[in-house]
């Protein structure tokens, strides 16, 4: 995963040369902001890390200097590598799942958010990163489970997921069945029998697609439109 989440922001870095393009999977978004936006991120978990943090960091962001943010963004993912590589992965520290509270943690959620933020990036150029399967996989089981399924009975106050519809994910032979609850989703690693929608296709669209990032057209989606337009919303919802 550090591997990955090298490789992948070298090529975040490499794809970030006109910074004023706009972006658009990020509406809104050039290339410089996707860029800043990303350092930061790193800036924070490694802060987490560094310090052993047992709760999020306060008074944050604090005021970051730099003259080319591409500078700014080698400086914190040479920062965050070095953070994650020289303490073991289950050395406690504060992440935003419950249940994992771990270096680990931070090392497929870095490795992740770099591949969804290359992507970005690459996307002001009309290109597409090539996931590995496995890579694309594992994105797509922490989405399901840890965002969109979590069930801290106050992550969707406000807003419904579903009805109860029920989509299923099929993605290089892994199968994922998403049920839209109306007060929180829930999951199972497998293939429903008859959902109510199915997205399938390559991994990596799928990934992309799951996160947004994608429309829908670009894998094989089927089935019910609104079901496949409320999991589309609630990845909205989960992921902010």
């Amino acid at each position: 995963m550090l591997a990955q989440l090298s490789s992948d922001g070298r090529a975040l870095r490499v794809a970030a040369a006109e910074l004023d393009r706009p972006v658009p999977t990020c509406p809104g978004w050039t290339v410089r902001d996707a860029v800043a936006h990303t350092a930061t991120l790193y800036a924070h978990k490694s802060t987490i890390i560094e310090g052993s943090l047992d709760a999020p960091p306060t008074d944050w962001p604090p005021q970051f200097s730099y003259d080319d943010v591409r500078d700014f963004f080698d400086e914190q993912l040479h920062r965050l590598i070095e953070a994650l590589r020289t303490r073991a992965p289950d050395t406690r520290v504060w992440t935003w799942y419950e249940p994992d509270q771990t270096v680990g943690f931070w090392v497929r959620r870095m490795m992740q958010e770099t591949v969804i933020h290359r992507a970005d990036v690459e996307s002001a150029s009309a290109r597409r990163p090539n996931v590995p399967d496995e890579v694309a996989v594992d994105g797509i089981d922490e989405l399901v489970e840890r965002m969109l399924c979590d069930d801290d009975p106050g992550y969707y106050e406000g807003y419904s997921p579903g009805q109860g519809q029920r989509v299923a994910v099929q993605a290089a032979g892994h199968n994922w069945t998403i049920t839209l609850g109306e007060s929180v989703a829930s999951f199972a690693r497998d293939a429903a029998a008859d959902p109510d929608a199915t997205l399938s296709g390559d991994a990596d669209a799928v990934l992309l697609a799951l996160w947004n990032r994608l429309p829908y057209s670009e894998v094989d989606a089927s089935g019910d439109d609104s079901a496949l337009a409320a999991l589309r919303s609630l990845v909205a919802v989960a992921t902010q």
